[in-house]
């Protein structure tokens, strides 16, 4: 039993220590405090962390790349403060969100996706398309996600319900939802 939950438990702890420690560094250690110790306390997150299913590696992993993005984005180099943060915590971001997308295939993508999509149409800081090396990042993300589909792909006429590819992913990204 341990061997199947703990996994899950670590990433719980790290979404809250991946979450925190951004918001640390731009807002300061009380609301830093706040967040983790809000999350951690909330009930339904909680239960996840205890549960051994894909929810919480989805959770954990959208934090983690919501985490980087607010690395990226909004805090600077401490060894030079005029410069920007590194570019790397873009390459995690990316990271996370595929590895969210091996949890739940086009949620992983699509939360953390929306999230810096609303941010940019509302800085309309168009400049931050560059910073986020968006070519080399998408890269990395494909290279972490892409291996769930070709998985799938390799399911086809194996299941009774789904007999293709596309009936597959319409399923796990429309109907279950629904």
């Amino acid at each position: 039993e341990w061997a199947m939950r703990l996994p899950v438990a670590l990433l719980a702890i790290a979404g809250i220590v991946g979450l925190a420690l951004p918001i640390r560094r731009i807002f300061g250690r009380r609301v830093a405090f706040l967040t983790g110790f809000v999350l951690s306390t909330s009930p339904f997150y909680f239960f996840l962390a205890r549960q051994c299913m894909e929810d919480m590696p989805l959770v954990a992993c959208i934090e983690l790349a919501i985490g980087c993005f607010l690395m990226a984005e909004f805090t600077r180099d401490p060894a030079d403060p005029s410069k920007p943060a590194s570019p790397v915590w873009w390459y995690w971001m990316y990271a996370f969100a595929g590895l969210a997308t091996l949890a739940k295939e086009a949620l992983g993508i699509a939360l953390p996706g929306m999230i810096v999509l609303v941010y940019l149409i509302m800085s309309w800081d168009w400049a931050m398309l560059k910073r986020a090396r968006l070519l080399s990042g998408t890269v990395v993300f494909a290279l972490i996600g892409t291996p769930w589909y070709l998985a799938l792909l390799q399911l086809k006429g194996h299941d009774d319900e789904f007999k293709t590819f596309s009936e597959r992913l319409y399923w796990d990204n429309v109907l279950r939802l629904m």
